[in-house]
């Protein structure tokens, strides 16, 4: 099967958004945007729950943050890639951190695929510009 970004994105139907975060009030904030857009968005606090949220729910975007215990934001999406596998489409995400975009080193994964990088300290507005942008491309 060959997949469009329409088949990717879940054209037609409420977004589903998974973001993966330690820090709830970053988790809220993110959250609170992804809703004023017209999104359902789960949060998790850790990439082990994140695995199993992607193993049971279909989402159109992922955002992670980079440093998180136990399992950082490389080690998520490569557990996420494993599992997406199974799936007939890919997942745009989004690393979302505090860090130097010029320090993270994105892990290569096959279904799972970066469209953008948030810096935490970026303001409200920027963020919904984005998620505007996002899901208005999606639509097209």
């Amino acid at each position: 099967m060959e997949l469009s970004w329409q088949t990717a994105v879940g054209v037609g139907r409420t977004k589903r958004v998974l973001i993966i975060d330690d820090n709830q009030a970053c988790s809220l904030v993110a959250r609170q945007i992804f809703f004023a857009m017209g999104a359902h968005a789960d949060t998790v606090a850790n990439g082990y729950d994140a695995v199993e949220a992607v193993a049971k729910e279909r989402y159109d975007l992922v955002l992670v943050d980079w440093q998180m215990p136990i399992r950082d934001g490389a080690k998520t999406l490569q557990l996420m890639d494993a599992v997406v596998s199974n799936f007939d489409r890919r997942i745009p995400y989004i690393i979302y951190t505090g860090q130097d975009p010029d320090i993270v080193s994105v892990p290569h994964t096959e279904n799972l695929y970066i469209i953008d990088y948030w810096h935490k300290e970026y303001r409200r507005s920027s963020w919904e510009k984005r998620v505007a942008a996002f899901f208005s491309y999606q639509e097209d």
